[in-house]
């Protein structure tokens, strides 16, 4: 598996289990908002949006999908965060269930979901028992860093790639046509600030939502680093549709190739985690 050059974000899926399985390491939704994560009260780097669910919450109910304001001349095409499980009554049953298993940190339900082959690398080191010692399950379940990580999956919708697997986040598998994944990161907040020096006080050159933007360089954030949600980030070098270069803050952009959850229908008809992997 080829390691991304992204920042953090951007690790195998099996180091990311086993050493820090951050929310972004390692397309939906049908009629459910998109839920970015928040940035702290007054960060100014993304407009309000509600948060997700935490342990022992329920998980939300779905609403219908905001329409999209027409993007400034600044942004590039959009990326989708809707959820197309509600196309097949049973996934749709199966993915609430699992919203609600993360939801929980229920890792006895999750597991009962998974199959006993899950993919969680792209070399031999495959199935349930290796990925409950990787993702911390057998040790530490309730702080298991695999928790994050399905949070953010799951707030980003998913989408079929045949009536038989279906594969999330949505823009996975419905990336804009034309844009390369190694060049071009997702957009995953509304109003997300691009500023002109990587500054939280830098002026604001544009304000993106739900588009993809091009890396400028190697993507390597620099600092200096913004606490939010008692995370602290860096800044990715990006490039507008319109030439200009500035600064988003890491949190709200994602690699397409980062974590992503593939969920597969077996031969008896029952859905089932297949997939967890990161890269290519």
């Amino acid at each position: 598996m080829v390691k991304l050059q992204r920042s953090h974000k951007a690790v195998l899926l099996t180091v990311v289990l086993g050493l820090a399985l951050t929310g972004a390491a390692c397309s939906l939704k049908a009629g459910q908002q998109p839920v970015p994560a928040n940035p702290a009260a007054g960060s100014g780097e993304s407009q309000p949006a509600p948060a997700s669910p935490g342990a022992g919450q329920n998980p939300p109910i779905p609403q219908p999908a905001p329409q999209p304001s027409a993007p400034p001349a600044s942004a590039g095409p959009r990326i989708s965060l809707e959820d197309e499980s509600s196309r097949d009554p049973e996934l749709a049953v199966f993915m609430k269930s699992l919203r609600e298993a993360v939801a929980a940190r229920d890792k006895d339900r999750l597991l009962t979901m998974m199959s006993d082959n899950i993919k969680y690398t792209f070399g031999i080191d495959n199935g349930k028992q290796g990925f409950i010692k990787q993702a911390q399950l057998d040790a530490n379940p309730a702080n298991s860093p695999l928790w994050p990580v399905l949070d953010e999956i799951l707030s980003l919708g998913g989408a079929f790639i045949n009536d038989r697997l279906y594969f999330a986040p949505n823009f996975f598998v419905h990336f804009p046509e034309g844009y390369d994944q190694f060049e071009y990161l997702a957009v995953i907040g509304d109003g997300v600030a691009v500023r002109k020096s990587p500054d939280p006080q830098g002026a604001v050159l544009t304000r993106l939502s739900y588009t993809v933007v091009k890396v400028q360089g190697g993507s390597q954030p620099v600092g200096p680093e913004v606490e939010v949600d008692g995370k602290r980030y860096g800044w990715v070098p990006v490039v507008l549709a319109d030439g200009r270069k500035g600064y988003i803050l890491d949190k709200f952009v994602r690699h397409p190739l980062e974590a992503r959850l593939g969920i597969g229908k077996t031969d008896d008809g029952k859905w089932q985690i297949q997939v967890l992997v990161a890269g290519d």
